[in-house]
């Protein structure tokens, strides 16, 4: 956990013509506004007739937090190489993951130890984003460890291989996670370019994504959804609008201030797998929604505190 005067020192940063874009309150930020975005749009999907377009934005910062993944394990390979790599993935996701799907083993209907296995190994997990985010950290794993040389290219040919072989819903999110291996090896000329170039190149990532948005809605292009050719238009709009993204806190430093968005990201894992554990008991009526936001923030407290009980000692 970073000590608050951190947020200070990111606004700093910026008053100097300095932008802190990506570093690690910046990146917790980030992983709030994700997780807050996901999570409130998950349920108002509950609700019959939301518009269609809402799925927009959902997978938009589904995106940007893959992103944010694959910057931040390429940010600790820059300081550790790949030493305790696997245990550190231990500690921080398959432990609480095992955990969770251990004691949701009594709600589950026609249990079977074969679906627990398959779930806890990330063959068939129940939540699609933990099994894809493992995956990409094995690419990445295999990708440092025998071609180090040639480690994006090894990560972009793995994307452009999930791309063509993946259900769509992972699919779009291919070349996110590589996306954000590439910016955690520039970032130091990334930082050097300047508020305002930063931002124009967000707004230039922004435009494009619209731009194949509209695309996919003339009707006979849409009459390619499910194909091949549909999943790279999708990629063309979630990853370019994800990049837009990361310059929410740059446009308003307010976003850097806020506790909630600070906690909602360092324990951004913990409200997802609790968030979406309950998602299945929402119901459309005030009370329901109360209820399970309650117990969200709840359950997430207390998992979180969990998990660095257990990280603590091992």
């Amino acid at each position: 956990m970073q000590p608050a005067r951190n947020i200070h020192m990111t606004n700093s940063a910026n008053q100097d013509n300095k932008p802190a874009i990506l570093q690690r309150d910046y990146t917790n930020c980030l992983r709030g506004i994700s997780i807050l975005a996901i999570a409130v749009l998950h349920v108002v999907f509950k609700w019959d007739g939301m518009p269609r377009f809402l799925n927009l934005p959902a997978s938009v910062f589904v995106a940007a937090f893959i992103f944010l993944s694959g910057y931040g394990i390429h940010e600790s390979y820059k300081k550790n190489g790949l030493k305790n790599y696997w245990y550190k993935r231990l500690k921080r996701i398959i432990l609480p993951y095992t955990l969770l799907i251990t004691v949701l083993i009594p709600f589950t209907d026609n249990f079977s130890w074969k679906d627990y296995l398959l779930d806890i190994t990330y063959i068939h997990s129940s939540y699609w984003f933990i099994e894809f985010i493992m995956w990409n950290y094995l690419v990445y794993w295999v990708a440092q460890r025998f071609f180090p040389g040639k480690m994006m290219w090894v990560m972009l040919l793995a994307g452009f291989a999930g791309l063509n072989t993946l259900m769509q819903v992972e699919a779009e999110q291919c070349c996110s996670f590589a996306a954000g291996v590439a910016v955690s090896q520039h970032i130091g000329t990334i930082r050097a370019m300047g508020r305002k170039k930063i931002i124009s190149y967000a707004a230039a990532g922004f435009l494009i994504g619209t731009f194949f948005v509209l695309l996919k809605e003339i009707p006979c292009v849409h009459s390619y959804k499910g194909t091949l050719i549909y999943n790279y238009i999708l990629l063309m709009i979630k990853l370019p609008m994800s990049l837009s993204v990361m310059t929410l806190p740059m446009l308003f430093p307010v976003m850097l201030r806020s506790r909630v968005l600070y906690w909602l990201g360092i324990g951004s894992l913990e409200v997802y797998l609790v968030h979406m554990a309950l998602l299945d008991c929402v119901e459309t009526e005030t009370l329901s929604i109360s209820i399970y936001t309650a117990a969200t923030i709840v359950l997430s407290c207390v998992m979180y505190r969990a998990d660095q009980f257990i990280m603590r000692r091992l």
